[in-house]
């Protein structure tokens, strides 16, 4: 199931819960909101992933030292099937900053987290059985030192999982680094450090990673290129046999001071995703960007900078990015979604002419400041986005959100949540009688009735 590009056709906008605008020929997109209970501040959504069948939702300020949610899709809808929230947690532990998820194996990480008296951070290994999940392994820094924030990023691919320490001092203060993990049985150990060639204080290596298969990204937001403060830059690693080496640095070909390249990556086969959120498009200052990189025989080479339609003043575009195949996210925290300043999140799809803004999506219940986009995700092959809005700390505990991609046809889900359930039979019964052409007349005999009622309880369930 693949959403194709349009050609010559104005991008989707969708609002969750509601279609703002929707083109001929292009899909509407279905739409449903994680919100596990808690308090103001808790910052739920501060860091999501998913596969499309599971969403993950971190806390790192839960009471308790942080939390993670586990959302699964079930006949009823999304459920909660599970809080994540080791006992041995520090109080400030952080938890839930960071969370990555592969088949049945989550890590989530705490980069708060202290043992011996120093906040050196740690990232914690669960594995699912039948929405089930069980703390297995707690993976540590071999060489740790206070402030490290190892567990800030992970990311996790197969048998290795990637965790960046950006506070690392190993090549002046908070220069950064980043540790690769290997999985043998059921049991982790460090397989790699990875360090930037020539780092420096201040650079964050490890601020932002991933991890696809034999290829690993690694950004380093405050790094300096030829003098240019705050440029930003991103690594890529290969690799080959036991080895991960250095392929490639990936810089933006008219980098400035201020861009902070590097502020998110994702790498996906032979295409890589960086954000640059301090980046001016069309005057306007920190708009923000990402940059497209791609592989060829000689290493990996820009190939294009992607934008927002509608970029403006401070919208940090690039704040979080993603990318599955041919289809990338984008979010801008600041950006006019559906209320000023409340946040936006920008589908890209890649087809014959390049890279296309192909969808906007917001939120119905958006907050001016509220975050939207502070986290995405990309799962089912680019099909399914996720995204995470932490909202305002002093009202909002923050909530997460999926988005169906790709929808398959169904006619039954009159509420465009790709679930038939309760909200669809509410919206029949109360238009019970006489209804020419509306929505309701399922079955298309001008009268809404019994037989609508029995095409809504056939249907039930996920759309899918």
């Amino acid at each position: 199931m693949r959403w194709d590009l349009k050609k010559n056709v104005a991008p989707v906008v969708v609002v969750l819960g509601t279609i703002v605008s929707m083109p001929a020929e292009t899909s509407a997109q279905c739409q449903s909101m994680l919100a596990p209970a808690g308090e103001a501040g808790d910052k739920i959504g501060g860091s999501i992933a998913s596969d499309g069948s599971a969403v993950i939702l971190g806390a790192p300020n839960v009471a308790g030292g942080g939390a993670a949610y586990v959302f699964s899709i079930g006949p009823g809808g999304w459920q909660l099937v599970a809080t994540l929230q080791p006992e041995h947690l520090s109080s400030v532990a952080s938890f839930g900053t960071s969370v990555a998820l592969d088949g049945n194996i989550a890590i989530v990480g705490a980069n708060r987290q202290r043992f011996e008296g120093a906040e050196v951070g740690a990232a914690f290994v669960f594995k699912r059985s039948h929405d089930m999940w069980t703390l297995t392994d707690e993976l540590r820094d071999p060489e740790p030192s206070d402030g490290d924030a190892f567990g800030y990023s992970v990311s996790l691919s197969g048998n290795y999982a990637l965790i960046g320490a950006p506070g690392d001092d190993v090549a002046g203060a908070s220069s950064g680094k980043a540790i690769i993990f290997k999985r043998q049985g059921q049991n982790w150990s460090a397989h790699s450090e990875l360090t930037a060639p020539n780092g420096a204080s201040g650079d964050e290596f490890g601020f932002s990673v991933d991890l696809s298969g034999n290829d690993a990204i690694v950004g380093a937001y405050g790094h300096d290129e030829k003098g240019v403060s705050n440029t930003g830059a991103a690594f890529v690693y290969e690799r080959q046999g036991n080895n991960w080496n250095l392929a490639d640095k990936l810089l933006a070909t008219n980098g400035q001071i201020g861009d902070v390249l590097g502020r998110s990556v994702g790498i996906s086969g032979d295409r890589a995703v960086v954000g640059a959120i301090g980046v001016e498009i069309d005057g306007a200052i920190d708009a923000g960007a990402a940059y497209i990189f791609a592989r060829d025989g000689s290493g990996w080479t820009q190939e294009t900078l992607i934008s927002a339609s509608d970029a403006s003043f401070l919208d940090l575009f690039g704040h979080a990015v993603a990318i599955d195949g041919d289809t990338a996210v984008v979010s801008a925290i600041f950006g006019d979604g559906t209320v000023e300043n409340g946040g936006s999140v920008y589908v890209f799809q890649r087809g014959s002419s390049g890279w296309a803004e192909s969808a906007l999506l917001s939120a119905e219940d958006a907050v001016s400041f509220g975050r939207y986009g502070e986290s995405v995700a990309l799962g089912a092959d680019g099909t399914a986005a996720a995204t995470g809005a932490t909202g305002n700390a002093s009202e909002d505990p923050g909530v997460g959100y999926t988005v169906d991609l790709a929808p398959e046809p169904c006619p039954a889900d009159l509420t465009g949540d790709c679930i038939v359930g309760g909200a669809d039979l509410a919206m029949v019964q109360a238009a019970m009688g006489p209804c020419e052409g509306c929505p309701e007349d399922l079955n298309g005999d001008g009268m809404v009735g019994f037989r609508e009622i029995l095409i809504i309880y056939r249907a039930w369930g996920p759309c899918d």
